[in-house]
């Protein structure tokens, strides 16, 4: 862990007796990209749409552009963040990971924030479940795209540097879920900016070679019917659509199912 990652964070839930064996615990994670808007809603509006699509266990957020003092407040849900300090980022706004965890989850007993890289936007949450002693690793993912002004390539002074160091962030993040792997099923879970739908980017052949191979990572993203990746942006402008997001776990393609709303 990095010397200068902030205090964790952490929640108690109410627990259940553990009735259920580790294979039937269902955990349901959405991912939601907030976008270039950032996280701005109103609570009530928020909770009937987190309803609407079934009360998830854990919701990870990307791009929260979130200052300190603007983190939400939600009845159901205890907010989950590690801010930009002036060590970390720099406290640039842009971008941002945080999480939501359900206060009435049936499968979630406690969760806590354990880390937080430095020049990146990955951000790891313990999970201690109610259904089982195993315990679940994951990470909420923001790298921004290529080819702006928020990636750092090289030739800067690291402990000064704004910007997000990808390459370090992918490599480092290979070796983070092999660490947590060993605890534990790992869910890894954002926005990559891999733009997917490319066999050529750069970014994907990154995140293929240094994450999901090795690390024998199950892709959970649903499929279209001639079994490419779905669209997870739709641009009205250009009306080009992308695979930006990515949701993978160190368990079985048969045990999970991501579903993209």
């Amino acid at each position: 862990m990095d010397a200068d990652t902030p205090p964790h964070q952490s929640v108690e839930l109410p627990g259940i007796a553990p009735t259920l064996e580790e294979e039937s615990t269902l955990l349901t994670v959405t991912v939601i990209n907030c976008g270039r808007g950032g996280l701005h809603f109103e609570p009530h509006r928020f909770s009937d749409y987190l309803r609407s699509i079934g009360d998830p266990d854990i919701v990870v957020f990307t791009e929260t552009h979130l200052r300190p003092a603007s983190a939400p407040t939600l009845d159901q849900y205890a907010f989950l963040w590690e801010p930009r300090s002036p060590n970390r980022l720099q406290g640039n706004s842009s971008g941002g990971v945080a999480f939501a965890v359900s206060r009435e989850s049936a499968s979630i007993k406690r969760a806590e924030v354990i880390h937080a890289h430095t020049n990146s936007d990955i951000v790891w949450l313990q999970v201690s479940l109610s259904t089982s002693p195993v315990v679940v690793h994951v990470a909420g993912v923001y790298l921004p795209p290529e080819g702006g002004n928020r990636v750092c390539h090289g030739n800067c002074i690291v402990h000064l540097c704004k910007k997000a160091h990808v390459d370090e962030a992918i490599a480092n993040l290979s070796i983070d879920i092999q660490r947590y792997n060993q605890l534990g099923p790992v869910i890894v879970a954002g926005d990559f900016n891999v733009r997917a739908q490319d066999s050529t980017y750069p970014r994907w052949i990154a995140v293929q070679q240094s994450i999901i191979t090795p690390r024998q990572l199950a892709l959970l993203n649903p499929l279209l019917p001639d079994g490419s990746l779905q669209p997870t942006r739709f641009d009205p402008p250009t009306r080009t659509q992308s695979v930006l997001d990515l949701v993978m776990w160190t368990g079985s393609q048969q045990r999970a199912s991501c579903v993209i709303d």
